[in-house]
């Protein structure tokens, strides 16, 4: 290809060859050129528009809120809302007795006669257990007195394992009456206290089914005076140092007795006192405070 170039010198025009291979790296060069220039144009416009988009989105939805409007009316969420199981409430268990309890009741003539003996047999027998659960979370045995040696070894007064339920107890009961009433077992015209109590140590307490995870409990039904004497009171002493709570029940005139309600009792909240047993609305309301005064005592009940 030839080329006019002017020589300033000579004051001419001066016809040249240009080399072809110089002609097609210019060429080459100046396209290179052209197309960086048209990508880099590209490039600013995508850029651009990106920040755009981010401007708009960040209008829509304000910094820190991650709910869209389709979450909101999501079904899904409103069905996990109103599900009734989540809202439901387990049910609630009962507080129980759960205590190894020896009942010491009197069955002397120490009053004259055995009324007051047949009517707190018959009491126990009939109303006091009623809102126990017997056998499974309490166990109880049921001692008279005097005499207590021999009401075992004729019928058994049960240890804490073998009333299994208020049937057994109820069992129990019917034949201690049965035994004095056929003159089995004899009667005695003094009350003696201390036969319940060292008959609980020897028969029951430590023995194979005292449950080392539940509370001994003591309870006295004494119908006369005569047997709270100081020497039952310190045989009481001893066994509350061993974590046994006692409860006392004076029955007709028994309360008169100040070491039966103040010194057997474990304090003067748990001595008690009922005028007649046969009277069903005063022993439904003594059953009941007992009752509940147990479930007081600490590590003494169990929620079923």
């Amino acid at each position: 290809m030839a080329v006019e170039e002017y020589d300033v010198k000579k004051g001419i025009w001066i016809i040249t060859k240009q080399n072809p291979i110089e002609i097609l790296l210019t060429c080459f060069l100046t396209i290179a050129v052209i197309v960086a220039v048209v990508l880099s144009v590209i490039v600013l416009s995508k850029v651009n528009n990106a920040s755009t988009s981010t401007s708009s989105n960040d209008n829509a939805n304000p910094a820190g809120s991650t709910t869209t409007p389709s979450t909101m009316a999501s079904p899904t969420t409103s069905a996990t809302t109103s599900n009734p199981t989540s809202s439901s409430t387990a049910p609630k268990c009962t507080n129980r007795i759960h205590q190894d309890v020896v009942v010491m009741y009197d069955a002397s003539l120490a009053t004259g006669d055995l009324s007051l003996f047949k009517a707190t047999n018959s009491y126990l027998r009939d109303t006091f257990f009623t809102d126990w659960s017997i056998g499974t979370a309490a166990q109880v045995a049921v001692i008279p007195f005097p005499n207590s040696d021999t009401f075992h070894d004729q019928s058994g007064f049960g240890d804490f394992g073998t009333a299994r339920d208020s049937n057994d107890l109820q069992y129990l009961l019917t034949r201690h009456a049965q035994l004095l009433n056929n003159g089995t077992v004899q009667t005695s015209s003094s009350s003696d206290i201390i036969s319940g109590l060292n008959a609980t140590q020897k028969y029951l307490v430590g023995q194979l089914h005292d449950r080392p995870d539940a509370r001994n409990t003591a309870i006295i039904f004494a119908t006369s005076a005569d047997g709270a004497t100081d020497d039952a009171a310190d045989i009481a002493y001893h066994m509350k140092r061993n974590f046994m709570f006692f409860l006392t029940v004076a029955v007709g005139s028994a309360a008169n007795n100040t070491i039966l309600t103040d010194q057997l009792a474990s304090n003067g909240a748990y001595a008690f006192s009922i005028k007649d047993p046969s009277n069903l609305s005063d022993g439904q309301a003594l059953a009941r405070s007992i009752h509940d005064l147990l479930l007081t005592i600490p590590n003494g009940s169990i929620c079923l």
